[in-house]
């Protein structure tokens, strides 16, 4: 054979072989898509029953409720046209003077009228129906005015407690408070942008400060606070924007201010300042004596000491000498955080703040600073200087604003003998020639540190004492700032407010002043409570000539309700002419109802300027209406 053939027989024989074998693979995949095609069909088949099926239902369901409607609506009508039937001839009959005929009867197709005991009874069924029906809408309508009855008192009772209460403090304000708490002084102050301060918080046992001081009666704690720092610390939650304390300064150290000591112990004891940090954070301490605390050197010293110590170890704490002459040691701390947005509206008001606001260190035991920060020694620091005349003094400074506050400083109480040479140093004096005039001030030494000079270089429009004791303030305090006293030398008098007065010194005080009794500056409301001096925002506007305001608010000493507001006054004003105080007419519901009483000044006769009268106006349409309204 042919070999050709032979190949072209082989070829011919493997092409219908791979022919065959994809066309039987083709087959395979033919069949595989039809078996899933018939298996996809049953199913669309067994859903399209089961969906007939579920229409039959539902038909059926529909259909029988229909027909069970169409058959009580039937009945009803039915029931309808007989009972009316039944009426009208009942009532036909009746009207004959006859009785109806029955349905039965044929022989009279005469309308028939129901009788009058149907009638009584249908009216009676009647009745009740109208009374089962109404009951619970009554009874719904009655609860419904009931509770709307109760929240509207719920809302004038809200409103009540909110007109009593202290505004809330806003961005831009000072607040300092002087706080009530048992043998403390203690003043808490929020800055302008949030940032708090503590100046001084002592504590003491009144039983065995009475005991050993018998003539003298002392202020004590109401029911539900065991110690003053306690009291100190819940203050400064309520009224603090944030529960932490930035800064805290200590004057000096004496109980009253830092706080006990435990004899004999090698911790610290929680008493005053030390009982508060245990309570809130701090963040740094200023004192006079940091870091050696060097003579006079007293367990109560030693007790602070450790407390500092193990604040700055354990708490991240900072310490730092209190330095006259500076005004960078306390600053707005939450604007410096904002210094880094430049272009946000916070930045912007933070900048102006921080022009605004500044933080004098005035003195520091010997030392003190003018108001140019020259610093000078007012005498050699010897064996005379005692804790009390070793005591801080600054000054705050907020746009026109100013308030003073100089610890237990005192002054000379013999230098009026001049019999001999007194050993008494007076720092009082020169503290106020370098702190200059001020709106506001506490008196040095709980009252009993202040004299003539105090009142003359500080000039200030309002004075808070913060007083523990029964002899606090001294009969001259009280003498030096009545009426007929100060203001006869063209200096104006004051407005005098007080945490505390005790009862021997209102009696003095009632002497004083017997011929001047509506004096304004001896309000009986003014004397108890906390008291709290608030600096306005400064006025946010291009007319320089805006005054910056400021007011006065005394607080109840546990429910912290406002007892009275004194103000507005203007800050910056200057006080050789005084100016003229009259009552608000337009407080005085408000007045009767909270036992306060309200001065503002009397812009036709202080000050020509129609701004005073503008600013005036913004302060009541903003706070007052916002607080005490309606």
């Amino acid at each position: 054979m042919d070999p050709d053939v032979d190949v072209e027989q082989r070829h011919h024989q493997e092409s219908t072989e791979e022919s065959s074998s994809s066309s039987s693979s083709s087959q395979d995949a033919a069949g595989m898509f039809r078996e899933y095609g018939e298996a996809m069909s049953r199913k669309a088949r067994a859903l399209a029953v089961e969906a007939r099926a579920w229409v039959r239902r539902v038909q059926t369901v529909t259909s029988s409720f229909a027909v069970r409607c169409q058959l009580r609506t039937a009945r009803l009508v039915a029931a309808c046209q007989a009972t009316t039937t039944t009426s009208a001839r009942g009532a036909a009959s009746a009207c004959r003077g006859r009785k109806p005929k029955n349905d039965d009867d044929d022989d009279d197709d005469r309308p028939r009228w129901p009788s009058w005991q149907q009638t009584w009874r249908g009216a009676i069924a009647a009745g009740l129906v109208v009374i089962a029906v109404m009951q619970p809408i009554n009874y719904a309508v009655e609860r419904h005015r009931k509770r709307a009855t109760k929240e509207r008192e719920a809302k004038r009772a809200i409103r009540r407690a909110m007109s009593r209460q202290l505004p809330a403090w806003r961005f831009g304000m000072l607040d300092v408070h002087h706080v009530k708490a048992g043998m403390s002084q203690s003043t808490f102050v929020v800055l302008p942008d949030g940032t708090t301060a503590l100046v001084d918080a002592g504590d003491q046992d009144p039983d065995k400060f009475e005991a050993q001081a018998p003539h003298v009666k002392v202020l004590r704690l109401p029911e539900g606070l065991e110690t003053s720092g306690e009291a100190v610390a819940e203050y400064v939650k309520r009224f603090a924007p944030i529960e932490r304390l930035d800064y805290a300064i200590i004057t000096h150290f004496h109980p009253d201010h830092v706080g006990v000591a435990y004899p004999n112990s090698t911790s610290y004891a929680l008493s005053g300042i030390a009982e508060i940090g245990s309570k809130l954070d701090i963040g740094k301490f200023l004192d006079r004596a940091y870091p050696d605390y060097q003579a006079p050197r007293d367990p109560i010293v030693d007790n602070y000491v450790r407390f500092v110590r193990d604040a700055i170890k354990h708490r991240g704490s900072k310490a730092e000498r209190f330095a006259p002459g500076r005004s960078d040691q306390v600053k707005l701390l939450k604007c410096k955080k904002m210094a880094r947005y430049k272009k946000t509206d916070e930045a912007r008001r933070c900048s102006r703040l921080r022009r605004a606001f500044r933080f004098r260190n005035l003195k520091a035991d010997a030392m003190v600073a003018d108001r140019d920060g020259n610093v000078s020694a007012i005498g050699p620091l010897d064996a005379r200087w005692d804790e009390n005349r070793r005591s801080l003094a600054m000054v705050l400074e907020y746009g026109n604003f100013r308030y003073f506050t100089g610890g237990d400083n005192d002054v000379d109480r013999f230098s009026h003998l001049k019999r001999e040479p007194t050993t008494e140093i007076d720092t009082t004096t020169a503290v106020a020639r370098a702190a200059g005039e001020v709106d506001a001030a506490t008196m040095n030494n709980h009252g009993l540190g202040v004299n003539r000079a105090f009142f003359e270089y500080l000039a200030p429009k309002v004075v808070v004492n913060q007083a523990w004791r029964s002899d606090q303030p001294s009969e001259d305090a009280l003498y030096l700032i009545s009426t007929d006293n100060i203001a006869r030398d063209g200096l104006a008098a004051p407005q005098f407010f007080a945490t505390w007065l005790a009862p021997e010194r209102q009696a003095t005080l009632h002497g004083l002043t017997s011929r001047r009794r509506d004096a304004p500056h001896f309000l009986d409301d003014a004397r108890q409570g906390h008291v709290v001096v608030r600096a306005h925002p400064v006025p946010d506007h291009e007319d320089d000539t805006l005054p910056q305001l400021f007011s006065v608010f005394v607080l109840d000493e546990t429910s912290f309700e406002v007892k009275l507001e004194s103000g507005p006054y203007v800050a910056g004003q200057t006080t050789s002419q005084p100016p003229v105080l009259r009552r608000d007419p337009t407080y005085g519901r408000h007045s009767r109802l909270l036992g306060r009483s309200r001065f503002i000044v009397d812009e036709a006769e202080a000050f020509s300027s129609s701004s005073l009268s503008s600013s005036l106006g913004a302060y009541h349409g903003a706070d007052r209406h916002s607080v005490y309204g309606d």
